[in-house]
């Protein structure tokens, strides 16, 4: 689910810290959601999904196309 998140940040080419900056969240919180480490808050992820100029079932979306690929 959150792999989402690595895969738009590397196709963005976009960092981590940059993420947290703009989400106004720690980067260690980044880092553990796209690790895995921790389920995030539903409060997280909007965050994360506004600071990427994405809607938030690309974030949660379960499958393995490249989220920001919008052309099918």
């Amino acid at each position: 689910m959150i792999n989402n998140i690595d895969k738009i940040l590397k196709f963005r080419g976009l960092k981590i810290t940059w993420l947290a900056k703009r989400a106004g969240i720690a980067r260690s919180t980044v880092n553990n959601v796209i690790a895995g480490k921790t389920k995030p808050k539903e409060e997280t992820l909007k965050k994360i999904s506004v600071a990427l100029d994405i809607p938030l079932e690309m974030i949660i979306r379960n499958n393995s196309n490249t989220p920001q690929n919008s052309s099918g």
